[in-house]
């Protein structure tokens, strides 16, 4: 195997790895912020933090790409109707888990 293709090859491992770790620790994270935030002031300062995240993300590795109004309105739109449907009903599910 090359030195390029082995690079590649361990950044996707750890990528990955990254991955199943901060999914995993999503939920437990949720449950106790939960505790403190209110649902959907949680969902919101999430939604909100993760795409300024990917933002600033996307500026670093393509700062000559353009985003416009109706790119930013469509991923608003399935942000909110998305992803963030699976935290809105964890956390409105939360109260009611049996312990």
């Amino acid at each position: 195997m090359t030195d390029g293709k082995s690079k590649s090859v361990a950044l996707t491992e750890v990528s990955l790895i990254l991955s199943a770790v901060f999914w995993g620790s999503n939920f437990a994270a949720t449950k106790y912020a939960a505790e403190l935030i209110p649902p959907f002031l949680l969902v919101a300062l999430r939604f909100a933090g993760g795409g300024l995240l990917l933002y600033i993300i996307l500026r670093i590795l393509e700062p000559a790409s353009k985003l416009g109004q109706r790119d930013l309105v469509s991923m608003a739109v399935l942000g909110c109707f998305g992803g963030n449907r699976t935290d809105l009903l964890h956390l409105r599910g939360e109260p009611h888990e049996r312990r």
